[in-house]
């Protein structure tokens, strides 16, 4: 976003007035920028829905054309028919959600989540059909599996070898160095 000099020093939509008595305060800025923000939180405060007009089958297919062209997209059924829903929910056409895949894989590397779908599709200045509009980005690494747990390292002084790393290298003679395997011409490969 292009925030004008007069709120840009304020992070945008908001700029600084200097009253008459010499009190000073904020108000919104009237910058292109800042009306556009304003008109999405009056929409948001009073969302307008729609019910969904694609059929499940056509949403579920626009998931199965965004995983065969955008990797890290959700492979089990669940999660694509919670991808789905989102996209029936958003798109008011089956060319509108052709339109979302494609602008999908044209700008992403990998899948970033429903919510940055969303995002995607309310800054294209589209109104989603169910009217929830997306404007803060999600977190850098937002994903759908729970964090793992923390793990703790531990330090291991010069010559100390923890009983865990005897017990698998038993039986083992590790001196002994095998070259990699190789791979036949179709092994590997999905």
């Amino acid at each position: 976003m292009a925030w004008c000099d007069n709120c840009a020093p304020y992070g945008g939509r908001f700029r600084l007035v200097v009253k008459p008595n010499g009190a000073e305060g904020m108000e919104r800025c009237d910058c292109p920028d800042s009306a556009r923000v304003a008109s999405l939180e009056a929409r948001r405060k009073n969302p307008v829905a729609y019910p969904p007009v694609m059929t499940d089958e056509a949403a579920l297919a626009m998931v199965l054309m965004l995983a065969g062209g955008l990797p890290f997209v959700p492979a089990d059924g669940l999660s694509r028919s919670v991808i789905a829903m989102e996209i029936a929910a958003m798109c008011s056409s089956a060319e509108d959600a052709m339109w979302l895949v494609r602008q999908m894989i044209r700008e992403w590397t990998d899948w970033k989540g429903v919510k940055a779908m969303r995002l995607l599709y309310c800054n294209s200045g589209r109104t989603p059909l169910d009217g929830l509009l997306e404007e803060e980005p999600p977190l850098e690494g937002e994903c759908y599996l729970p964090a793992p747990e923390k793990v703790v390292p531990r330090r291991i002084g010069a010559g100390q070898v923890v009983p865990e790393i005897r017990q698998l290298a038993a039986g083992k003679d590790l001196a002994q160095v095998r070259p990699p395997r190789k791979r036949g011409r179709d092994e590997g490969r999905l």
